[in-house]
């Protein structure tokens, strides 16, 4: 298992899980989170962008990882009307808004930052103490 740790936040459904910096990884972390949100009401084509949020985050973090063994932290909140996802690893910060869009639509890589960008409301990058932590916000449908 590929998941190294899953912690309910606040006694509710806000979560972390900490997960070995391997792409095998990113399918018990789509179950974790499908499982929880739904298990909250969210609506299922909510569900569908978030995971793809969290997959595009945590597959550009696995692959910035400095060593890379280091683990790889999501956290994911539930709030009233918006849904926060953040994807944070050990590695150099990079001003991921300013790389979207400078490779061409031919070149591999490069656009899941514009999917995450897409789907959500407001994305931030951050870097602090050798940690770069990508938030991306997802406005939440009604339920």
């Amino acid at each position: 298992m590929t998941v190294t740790a899953t912690t309910t936040l606040n006694g509710g459904p806000d979560f972390e899980v900490a997960l070995a910096p391997d792409l095998g990884a990113l399918a018990p972390v789509r179950r974790e989170v499908a499982r929880r949100l739904g298990a909250h009401g969210v609506l299922p084509a909510t569900v569908n962008d978030v995971l793809l949020v969290v997959c595009e985050l945590c597959t550009n973090a696995i692959q910035a990882s400095e060593p890379a063994d280091a683990p790889v932290r999501v956290r994911v909140g539930l709030g009233s009307a918006a849904i926060v996802v953040e994807v944070e690893n050990l590695g150099p910060s990079f001003d991921a808004l300013d790389r979207i869009g400078h490779r061409a639509a031919d070149t591999e890589g490069g656009r899941g930052l514009t999917i995450v960008l897409a789907l959500s409301d407001d994305v931030s990058v951050r870097f602090d103490d050798g940690r770069c932590t990508v938030r991306a916000v997802v406005a939440e449908g009604p339920r």
